[in-house]
C-alpha cells in the first residue's frame, strides 16, 4: 500500500488555516469521517508515514468540495504552498543559485520524503523542457497528481524560472500505469 508522509500530510492543516482562518479550518475539520479526524486531531510528526486514502485524499477531497467548488484546483494550491513550506530559508538561495536542470534532477531523490514505494525518474532534462516519470501509486489520483505538480510550478517559480508550465499525464503501457510531468520554461 502506498503511503504518505506526516511532512505532506501536516502541510493540509497549515494551509487551511493561512487560507480559510480558523473557522475554515474548523468547518473542515469537522465534516472529516472519524478516521481522519483521528489522524488530523492531534498535531502530525514529519516521520509519521500514513494510508493515503485517509489522511491524504478524503482530507484534499473534502477541502476541494468544501472551498474550491468540487475543482482540483485547491489540490494545485496546496502542492504550490508545501513548496514554499519546504523550500523557504537556505533551500530557497539554493534553488536560485542552481541551475533548473541541477534541480529537476535532484526531483528524484525528493519524492521518496513524501510518498513510500514511489519514484520519480527524469526521462528528459534538456534546454527549457523536462519530463517526469512519476511510478509507484496503486491507484493514481488526480488530487494527488495535482498537489504534485502545483508543487513543481511553485518550486519553478521559488529558483527564477520564467514563463513556466507543468502539465500532467497520465499513461498506461503494456504493465504498469504512470503519471508523465511535462514542465517547461524559458
Amino acid at each position: 500500500m502506498t503511503k504518505v508522509s506526516g511532512l505532506a500530510v501536516q502541510t493540509l492543516p497549515n494551509f487551511l488555516k493561512t487560507k480559510f482562518g480558523d473557522d475554515g479550518y474548523r468547518r473542515w475539520f469537522d465534516s472529516l469521517s472519524p478516521l481522519a479526524k483521528t489522524i488530523y486531531e492531534k498535531p502530525v510528526t514529519i516521520t509519521e508515514w500514513f494510508a493515503i486514502p485517509d489522511s491524504y485524499i478524503e482530507p484534499m477531497k473534502l477541502m476541494c468540495k468544501m472551498f474550491y467548488n468540487g475543482k482540483e484546483r485547491g489540490a494545485w494550491e496546496i502542492g504550490r504552498y508545501s513548496a514554499e513550506y519546504a523550500l523557504k530559508g537556505v533551500l530557497k538561495v539554493f534553488l536560485k543559485l542552481g541551475s533548473v536542470n541541477f534541480f529537476i534532477k535532484r526531483a528524484a531523490a525528493v519524492i521518496p520524503n513524501y510518498y513510500n514505494p514511489c519514484t520519480i525518474d527524469v526521462v528528459e532534462n534538456g534546454h527549457g523542457k523536462a519530463v517526469m516519470r512519476l511510478k509507484g501509486f496503486e491507484d493514481n489520483h488526480l488530487l494527488i497528481e495535482n498537489r504534485i505538480g502545483g508543487w513543481m510550478e511553485r518550486a519553478l517559480e521559488i529558483s527564477g524560472c520564467k514563463m513556466r508550465t507543468v502539465t500532467i499525464s497520465r499513461l498506461t503501457d503494456e504493465s504498469e500505469s504512470y503519471t508523465d510531468f511535462t514542465v517547461r520554461w524559458k
